[in-house]
């Protein structure tokens, strides 16, 4: 099942829209834009949706102390399938994702010392374009989407759309 889930950072620019949600990948070597915290206040809330075929659930604090940090669930059948945690974090000048997968007993994924982590490529007002995953807020809206690598060895990407709770 973790394999499902690996995250690809591949080479080579590419923009790979499904829907009306693009996940854009940066070049080897390429340079994060400026951007701080605050230009990612607009993710702050509790998101609740669908995706990976089941309920999910996003959460992202305020900024402070130079960092985000949220969470993600998914749940099917009434059982929690995964758990992320994540931190969006000032870097080089930029923004920098990471996060980490645990099962439901919270044993981790990644290894001790690992996150999966993500490159800024660029910010466009409510929109976050981190290599391999976009973040786009319109309204009480919240539109995601990843760039996943499947079982057999293909990547496709994973739309997720939520409401603002409240």
């Amino acid at each position: 099942m973790r394999s499902i889930f690996l995250f690809i950072l591949a080479l080579g620019l590419a923009t790979l829209g499904h829907a009306d949600v693009a996940v854009r990948v940066a070049k080897s070597g390429d340079t994060p834009p400026p951007a701080t915290i605050s230009d990612f206040a607009w993710l702050e809330g509790t998101w609740v949706g669908t995706g990976l075929g089941g309920h999910t659930e996003e959460s992202y604090s305020a900024p402070l102390g130079g960092a985000i940090v949220g969470y993600f669930r998914l749940v099917k059948a009434d059982k929690v399938i995964f758990y992320e945690l994540v931190t969006f974090v000032e870097e080089g000048g930029s923004v920098l994702l990471r996060l980490k997968h645990f099962h439901p007993n919270l044993i981790g994924w990644e290894e001790k010392d690992k996150s999966v982590e993500f490159k800024l490529v660029a910010i466009e007002g409510q929109a976050a374009y981190f290599s391999g995953q976009t973040f786009r807020r319109e309204g009480d809206t919240l539109s995601t989407a990843v760039l996943l690598k499947g079982e057999d060895g293909k990547t496709h990407i994973e739309q997720f759309s939520y409401t603002l709770k409240k």
